[in-house]
Formats: C-alpha cells, sequence, structure tokens
C-alpha cells in the first residue's frame, strides 16, 4: 500500500528479480565461474550480469534462455520460481 493506503500492485519483474539475484549468482558459484567468465560464454558483458545478480537490471528472454543452457539449470531456478537446483538432463 502506498501512503494514501492505496493498494499498488508492482510488476511481475520486480518479484522475480530478487529469485534471480539469489540463483543466478548461486549457480554461477557452483559451476566454478567468474562473472566474467559466465559474461564471456553468455556474450553480455560482465556489468550486465553483475546488475542481474544485483538486481538493479531486469534480464531479457535472451538472457534467461543463454544463462539457463550454460548453468545448466532450469528457467523456473534461475527466476526462482521453484527451490530445486537439479541440474538439467
Amino acid at each position: 500500500m502506498n501512503p494514501c493506503g492505496v493498494k499498488v500492485f508492482e510488476p511481475i519483474w520486480f518479484h522475480l528479480l530478487g529469485g534471480l539475484m539469489k540463483n543466478l549468482r548461486k549457480a554461477r558459484q557452483a559451476r566454478g565461474l567468474t562473472v566474467q567468465e559466465l559474461a564471456d560464454i553468455l556474450g553480455f558483458s560482465r556489468n550486465a550480469v553483475t546488475r542481474y545478480e544485483l538486481g538493479t537490471r531486469s534480464p531479457d528472454a535472451e538472457f534467461i534462455k543463454k544463462a539457463s543452457k550454460a548453468l545448466n539449470k532450469s528457467a523456473d531456478y534461475l527466476l526462482g520460481l521453484i527451490e530445486e537446483d537439479k541440474d538439467l538432463k
């Protein structure tokens, strides 16, 4: 609610960023990759990957797809929609 007592709806990405921030970093570290190494693999800048991990920037579908494949994790896991972190088969 805002100060006037009106319920404010936040965009869905606002809630997803928290999960992405936590799970992207966790998956990257589990693979033993630095931010720069992951950025090089994905074809994104180090700054972009850092901003996604910090939750200061919203990733696009291309980033999520590439990160899912590179880290062998589901997009749902990276987005924080599920807690299970099993590798993809």
